[in-house]
């Protein structure tokens, strides 16, 4: 019966999530070809039910993780990543808590630090050269737009998507500072963010009952 309760409820998120989300095309673009799934032409309805699904697993509440999807979603595509993989590094960075705050500064959802913004251009604000405010950065939307192209700014600085996920976690200076010595560099953040990445994308292929849900 609980598991029953759930599923309404997902169903009754999707009703509003697709209100807010357009079905769009090539959104696993630009990903790692160790976890690409191949080009999909649209979301299914049942692969965003499972997604806001998930999100209601991690404690938000329906009209929240309807919200954060949609968020999630278009900044993703504007940037050519798969919205999963975008929700793998909201869930490793914070756990998808929109206020969190590290002992180093690092805020919000992508826990972007003041640096981080600086170095990336933000529509509305980057014209003039300035960055999002610590309270904007709160923001799920200006978080997730910031973080997200400050990943693909780093992914343009770096050789591969490995280091340029060490480089968020650490620092772009530090991993630079490491490969200029030759030093390896860690790869156990990076394993951890696609391991969630593969966990997202299996669970929003299966149904409730654990049946694969339908491809399109």
């Amino acid at each position: 019966m609980t598991r029953l309760l759930r599923y309404i409820a997902a169903v009754a998120a999707l009703a509003l999530f697709a209100t807010l989300m357009p079905r769009v095309a090539n959104v696993d673009a630009g990903l790692p070809a160790d976890v690409r799934s191949g080009e999909r032409v649209h979301w299914t309805p049942e692969e965003i039910a499972a997604l806001v699904r998930l999100l209601r697993a991690e404690g938000a509440s329906r009209v929240q993780a309807a919200e954060l999807a949609q968020i999630v979603h278009s900044e993703s595509r504007a940037l050519h990543l798969d919205p999963l993989y975008a929700l793998a590094l909201i869930k490793i960075e914070s756990n998808f808590r929109a206020n969190a705050v590290s002992s180093q500064g690092a805020v919000g959802l992508l826990q972007i630090r003041p640096e981080a913004a600086r170095s990336v251009a933000v529509a509305g604000e980057s014209a003039r050269g300035e960055s999002p405010r610590a309270a904007r950065l709160r923001d799920p939307q200006t978080n997730v737009a910031v973080g997200l192209r400050y990943l693909r700014h780093l992914e343009g600085q770096f050789p591969d998507r490995t280091t340029a996920l060490a480089a968020y976690n650490l620092g772009p200076s530090r991993v630079r500072r490491r490969l200029e010595r030759g030093a390896p560099v860690p790869r156990r953040y990076a394993e951890r963010v696609l391991a969630v990445y593969r966990a997202l994308a299996e669970a929003t292929t299966t149904s409730p009952d654990g049946a694969p849900l339908p491809r399109s």
